[in-house]
Parts: C-alpha cells; structure tokens; sequence
C-alpha cells in the first residue's frame, strides 16, 4: 500500500474527500496528513525491535580504542546481547554507562571481557582490539519506509512510498491521530488502534516453545533424556 493509497483510504474512514496527490500536494489538509502518517510510522517503529526493520552490521577492528565507522548509518539503537567479535568468537558486553566507563578506565586490574559503549559517532572497545578482528551486531534501522523502487528511507516523502511496518496500523494511527488533531473524539479509534498494535507486537518475529519434556538443546553439552544417573 502506497502513501496515496494509505491517505486515500484513511480519507474513506473519517468520511473525507479522497486527496489526488499527498507528498507534493500543496492543499493544507493533504500536507497535514503527510505529517501524521510520518508521524504515525516513526513512532510506531520506536515501540518495538520489529523483524522488519532488524539489520546486521559488521566492520573490522582497528587497533585502538576509538572504532570509527563502527555505526552502521541507519542505526537507531542496537539490540541487545547481538555484539560479537566473530573473529575469537567472544560476546561484546555493554553498552556501558558513562560512569561505566570510566570506573574501567581508572582501575588497574585487568579487564578480561570485550565491552563497549557508544560516544559521539563511534564506538568505544575496552580492551583495545587487534586489528583486522571482525565484529558485528544487530540493529534497528530508522528507515520505516521504502521507496517505490525499494530504497529504504526515514519518512514519507513521495505518494509511491510504502510503510515497511504493518500498514493497517498506519492507517488506524492516522485515523486517530487526525480526528485528535480536530477536537473530535478519538477514544474509540485510539482503543481498537492499541488493540491491533499489542496483537501486532505478540505475532511479531518468531518466539520459542517452552517445554518440559526434554529433547534437543539449543546449545551447551547435551544430556540424554531419561535416568542417566549411575
């Protein structure tokens, strides 16, 4: 569903003139839809780890504390537990506080573990690297949107753009975002958009069965079912 589309619809729900055109619209209402769909999709991105905006970046260590070009450019947080130097295939622990850090950085002791933190556009190894290790982590990317052609991009910006997270929730978020903005009420709309969004969350991504009765590990030593006490 493309933004025109979306609007479009939208424009059917609250009982509006269905707009031509959105992103290059100069009409005050096609405008102001524009800022709430942008509005709708950047907020719902933040409330969650969604698989669809879930990347992977990996760079090379240098060897010094600083790792510039270590952030991939359409970072908008890191997911946690995913950073690893691959190379000695030793878990990167943090992110660090500043206080963290800097309790690190005053103690004589020996550090042992790999940690991190992010400082101004870099991010920061203790201990120092070799150089050429290889890391990579996980991360939720700030382009919510894609271009007709597939570019991924931060916002809407033309009518053939597309949401890259469930666009239904858009559209609901629109609708109640537009009925606030008028003074109208918008409980009920706010209510079945939150429904939909908390289903959303739970069908999102994959999610392991727990279960009591044994059978194969997901790592570590593998212990045989049954009595293999001796």
């Amino acid at each position: 569903m493309s933004l025109l589309t979306l609007v479009q619809e939208v424009c059917d729900l609250i009982g509006y003139p269905r707009p031509g055109a959105v992103a290059d619209s100069v009409s005050p209402d096609a405008r102001q839809f524009l800022a709430l769909a942008n509005r709708e999709v950047q907020t719902l991105a933040r409330r969650h780890t969604w698989q669809r905006l879930v990347k992977e970046f990996t760079f090379t260590a240098l060897a010094q504390e600083e790792q510039t070009g270590a952030i991939a450019s359409d970072l908008a947080f890191l997911v946690n537990e995913t950073f690893w130097n691959r190379t000695r295939q030793r878990v990167v622990r943090g992110p660090l506080s500043e206080a963290e850090w800097q309790m690190q950085k005053a103690t004589t002791a020996q550090i042992f573990f790999d940690q991190f933190r992010f400082r101004g556009q870099a991010i920061l190894l203790m201990p120092v690297p070799a150089a050429g290790d290889t890391y990579a982590y996980e991360y939720v990317s700030v382009n919510c949107v894609q271009s007709g052609g597939g570019t991924p991009k931060a916002e809407f910006t033309a009518d053939d753009d597309a949401a890259l997270l469930p666009e239904r929730l858009v559209k609901l978020g629109v609708v109640w975002r537009w009925k606030s903005s008028k003074g109208l009420d918008y409980a009920e709309d706010f209510r079945t958009y939150e429904i939909e969004v908390v289903e959303a969350l739970a069908r999102d991504g994959a999610r392991m069965t727990l279960s009591f009765a044994g059978g194969r590990p997901r790592y570590g030593v593998a212990v045989p079912e049954g009595n293999w006490m001796t």
